[in-house]
């Protein structure tokens, strides 16, 4: 996945908010390319990160190991292109494809989030991470989970599993 190229390439621990295409953007004034979302965080309590990204499709999340920035579980927050039929994977083997119709929700499909109206908020342990749209609960995903949850998806499968107010609840209780 291109999210897990991008995560494994940041060596230094990263605890910054940004919109990576305006870097781009001001690397290469002629650039085409639409702006997307790239934010990420550190739990100062387990040294993990969490990074999000839009690869021009979907907004995907991950959570790194506590030693390094290398993923070890994911979660598709929410689609920016329309569901498809049948499998699309626009970037090959080295990109997510884009979600499949039959796994999305009603609210899978939210072309229009600014990047602000997104935060991060780490269980008490920093082991899950809760992503929040709109400030909503949208989708978590935990270290004991290679697959996390969210309102997106509406059956389990590639792109990960249905909303679990429970374990939601029993994670970030507060």
């Amino acid at each position: 996945m291109l999210g897990w190229w991008v995560a494994e390439t940041l060596k230094e621990s990263i605890s910054f908010c940004h919109s990576r295409s305006m870097q781009e953007t001001e690397m290469n004034p002629q650039s085409d390319e639409p702006e997307r979302l790239f934010l990420s965080a550190r739990s100062a309590a387990s040294s993990r990160h969490v990074i999000l990204e839009d690869d021009g499709y979907g907004v995907w999340f991950y959570l790194s190991s506590g030693t390094d920035t290398k993923p070890v579980a994911d979660c598709f927050l929410y689609s920016v292109v329309l569901p498809t039929e049948e499998l699309v994977a626009p970037y090959g083997r080295k990109g997510p494809p884009i979600l499949m119709r039959r796994f999305a929700s009603e609210v899978a499909f939210q072309p229009d989030v600014p990047a602000n109206a997104h935060r991060f908020e780490f269980s008490a342990d920093g082991h899950a991470v809760v992503v929040f749209v709109r400030g909503e609960p949208w989708a978590f995903v935990s270290h004991d989970d290679h697959r996390g949850y969210s309102k997106s998806i509406s059956f389990g499968g590639p792109f990960g599993q249905p909303w679990d107010k429970a374990l939601f609840e029993r994670l970030f209780a507060s």
